[in-house]
């Protein structure tokens, strides 16, 4: 995905629009690659306590954490965006809906959840043993589903569900946008917050004149 970008400056020469404008390019061009390190740190952890702790036998649970962890990698390492032309005039840009920011309040909660869950039932039952086993488990199942599958579903590029889309209409000289249509998907917090902006349409058409320029 080729796009122009623009010059950084010190953050105090930046002005409110400039910073905005930043926040967009980012969001339509960059991953953000701190954050998807933290989570797949994160959520390997979290699977690694969940998985000593649900009864299975060190072998089964060392190969678990292995497979889980390289497969969080992975993932980690992906992204999906694009912006491509659509017919002659018509330009479609696409990203994964699924922010990292997402996944990461999501492992947190999941944390504080089952670490309650297995405080209250797992430490007073008579049966705590087996009771703490089986919320081990659970807890595994939820952080594969949270971390890796759910950004994994995200950089399918075929799975237009897991998508943010911005579709654009340019005029015959390719020198203004005649429509804009912004589809933000609900799991996509960063486009959501950007989005909200007075700016962010205005910002979106700047981007994509601009790839049709470079093109």
């Amino acid at each position: 995905m080729r796009m122009k970008t623009s010059k950084t400056h010190s953050n105090e020469n930046q002005t409110g629009s400039e910073m905005q404008r930043e926040a967009v390019l980012a969001y339509l061009t960059k991953k953000n690659s701190v954050m998807a390190a933290f989570s797949a740190i994160l959520s390997i952890m979290l699977f690694s306590i969940w998985t000593l702790r649900s009864g299975l036998d060190l072998l089964t649970s060392l190969l678990l954490v292995t497979s889980y962890g390289m497969a969080s990698v992975i993932v980690a390492l992906s992204d999906y965006r694009e912006i491509k032309a659509v017919g002659k005039h018509h330009f479609l840009l696409r990203k994964t809906a699924v922010s990292w920011k997402l996944v990461t309040d999501a492992l947190i909660g999941l944390a504080l959840s089952f670490f309650f869950l297995w405080f209250v039932f797992a430490s007073n039952e008579a049966n705590s043993q087996i009771v703490g086993q089986l919320i081990m488990l659970i807890a595994m199942i939820c952080t594969v589903i949270v971390m890796p599958l759910l950004p994994l579903l995200g950089v399918i590029s075929k799975l237009s569900s897991m998508k943010s889309k911005i579709t654009a209409q340019v005029d015959e000289n390719y020198s203004s946008i005649i429509s804009l249509n912004v589809k933000i998907h609900p799991l996509d917090i960063q486009g959501i917050r950007l989005s909200g902006t007075q700016s962010f349409n205005g910002i979106v058409k700047e981007i994509i004149l601009e790839f049709v320029t470079d093109e």
